[in-house]
């Protein structure tokens, strides 16, 4: 929870125009990575994923999302990359659905996220990759509604960039140093964020026939 919260915090600064993300990209990515691994090295191995807490679902969803958005070919060493944390995800949200049906909803919006993001899913993993077996439910909007009270687990970042004074990124800039923060020139390379036009270009290559098997 606690790194999901500090995922909550900076992720909408990844999206603000003329903000230096380098300052803030490498300390998403490690709390990103920190809570996966919590949550699939120590939680599910022990306990499973069956009767996780709903709170712990969207944990799941926004640290998965922010991975597959902003990091999708990850970094060397033992990390989750787009793929990698997606399938997590899913394995992990299809385990709580037998106990908590609004896990399916969740699914649902996490494939969805996947295909945004141009990342190809495991064919085994229920048909999410290559299409719906008959017995999949599909899901309306009312019920990704009535599972996040929205149509996406994903934050509103336009209206909370609304409420950001025009000095922000100038006032972070002359402040985050004192908490830690590095300045936009030691900004590790490794952790490049897609351009907004580089994401675009890989969803124009993304296959979106189910009938392409290939």
């Amino acid at each position: 929870m606690y790194e999901n919260a500090a995922i909550h915090l900076l992720r909408p600064l990844l999206d603000l125009k003329g903000f230096p993300v380098t300052t803030v990209e490498e300390a998403i990515w490690t709390h990103a990575q920190q809570g996966l691994n919590l949550l699939d090295e120590h939680y599910r191995t022990k306990y499973s994923c069956r009767y996780q807490p709903v709170l712990q679902m969207f944990t799941i969803l926004h640290l998965t999302d922010v991975v597959a958005r902003f990091f999708p070919g990850g970094i060397e060493g033992p990390t989750k990359d787009g793929p990698d944390a997606v399938t997590f995800a899913l394995e992990a949200l299809s385990q709580s659905q037998v106990g908590f049906p609004v896990a399916g909803p969740f699914r649902e919006m996490l494939r969805k996220t996947a295909n945004d993001c141009s990342i190809r899913l495991p064919k085994n993993l229920d048909g999410f990759s290559t299409g719906r077996p008959s017995d999949v439910q599909a899901y309306r909007m009312d019920d990704m509604i009535d599972a996040c009270t929205m149509p996406s687990y994903v934050q509103p970042v336009a209206e909370i960039h609304k409420k950001y004074p025009a000095s922000f990124s100038a006032d972070w800039l002359a402040e985050a140093h004192v908490c830690g923060f590095p300045s936009p020139e030691s900004g590790n390379p490794r952790l490049a964020i897609p351009s907004v036009e580089e994401r675009a270009a890989q969803n124009l290559m993304h296959i979106r026939n189910l009938l392409n098997s290939s």
